[in-house]
């Protein structure tokens, strides 16, 4: 898909975190595991996207998000 070619490029911080707020959007458990590889970014902007998307879409697990996201 179009944000799955955007992200593999490596763009700035900001089109990262944007890639992770169209993910959110979609709200489909099919893009977890891509916003999930997202919470992992160098860049705290996108971790912090990615977290937000992580919460909404995944509250099952949001324990262990916010116990990633402590340790950040």
């Amino acid at each position: 898909n179009l944000i799955d070619s955007v992200r593999t490029m490596k763009p700035s911080p900001y089109v990262r975190a944007a890639c992770v707020e169209a993910y959110g959007m979609m709200e489909r458990d099919a893009v977890l595991p891509r916003v999930a590889q997202m919470f992992a970014d160098e860049d705290p902007l996108v971790r912090l996207a990615a977290f937000d998307v992580l919460t909404k879409l995944d509250s099952a697990n949001l324990d262990y998000y916010i116990g990633q996201a402590l340790n950040d």
